[in-house]
């Protein structure tokens, strides 16, 4: 099943499933998981074609007229010109004026400015400047394929993220107002997942090449409702290390029964089915003070009782769709 669209592929039809980057291949990312055919070739097109250029950019520390994706004029003596310009420190701005796309009143125009003039007036638009909202679904396609990679169809199997969805699948429409993509200049690592702390709020965030995006947990679904008031008096667009819990896994972990995620005594995601009660699953635990991940599982009370005597097992107490459930877990 395509992690996105949930269209259903029968496992003989291989050649309808696609290795999808998770960053662009074109800006260096070499992390795969797996999508549609369709969902792939989307993607390539419109937010991952504007997301990889940005951090294609961001990776050479190159200057933004430096960007590969550019108009296919300019002006150039107060005309519009067909053609392509090239910029270097070293040679600073180059055109070149495609002959056979202008009008040749156009081309003996600016010739003849040329020889008139030493100093010309020239200006260009860069597309990339006016694709900000398309390089913020492009961070927030990533890290939702970034998180299904890490945990797989619990990551996916949860109702709440239709909306993260939609918004992925309709890049060009506005189903999420306030996506925000924010800067961390404190995380060295490329691509990293993990939770942060904000404002007496705990997320789900994702970062990549030094920019980061929140993604709400389940038990604060309507975060992203709360995130401008947040955002603009708690952090200012810049996330504080003190705040953030990144994941970290020795190995890519491929799990045979469903997991959820809880940080302190929080619930982070879970799918649909353990949220309902209708299923015990293994549970990912770590905390403000201890770091390490902890795997958790599902015991009686038998079994309790007599681990409770054990030092080093641990009880705790969740809250699901506003039910308390006391599970006991075997760390």
């Amino acid at each position: 099943m395509c992690p996105v669209c949930f269209k259903k592929i029968d496992i003989r039809k291989s050649n309808e499933i696609s290795d999808a980057h998770i960053i662009p291949k074109a800006a260096g990312g070499n992390r795969k998981t797996f999508l549609c055919k369709k969902c792939n070739s989307d993607f390539g097109s419109k937010q991952d074609k504007w997301f990889g250029e940005f951090i294609r950019l961001i990776e050479s520390k190159k200057n933004i007229v430096q960007t590969q994706i550019k108009a296919d004029s300019f002006f150039l003596c107060n005309k519009n010109v067909r053609g392509r310009f090239e910029y270097s420190p070293e040679s600073g701005m180059e055109v070149l004026i495609h002959k056979d796309r202008n009008p040749p009143e156009i081309n003996d125009y600016v010739l003849h400015q040329f020889q008139k003039e030493r100093n010309k007036t020239f200006g260009f638009s860069l597309p990339i400047l006016a694709k900000e909202r398309m390089i913020s679904v492009g961070y927030l396609t990533a890290a939702y394929l970034f998180w299904f990679d890490t945990f797989g169809y619990s990551w996916v199997l949860q109702s709440y993220l239709d909306q993260i969805r939609e918004q992925i699948l309709s890049p060009d429409k506005m189903i999420i107002n306030n996506l925000y993509v924010l800067k961390n200049e404190t995380i060295e690592d490329k691509c990293w997942i993990g939770v942060i702390q904000f404002a007496g709020h705990l997320a789900l965030a994702a970062g990549f090449s030094g920019y980061m995006i929140i993604i709400p947990p389940i038990h604060c679904q309507d975060l992203y409702m709360k995130i401008d008031e947040l955002i603009t008096t708690s952090i200012d667009r810049t996330v504080n290390l003190a705040g953030f819990y990144p994941i970290y896994f020795k190995n890519r972990h491929f799990y045979d029964v469903p997991v959820c995620l809880m940080f302190d005594n929080k619930i982070m995601f879970a799918p649909d089915a353990m949220a309902a009660g209708k299923l015990e699953t293994m549970t990912i635990y770590f905390s403000t003070s201890d770091p390490v991940a902890k795997f958790s599982y599902p015991i009686n009370n038998k079994q309790f009782q007599k681990l409770s005597k054990n030092p080093e097992s641990e009880k705790k107490r969740i809250k699901l769709r506003g039910k308390i459930a006391t599970k006991y877990f075997d760390i």
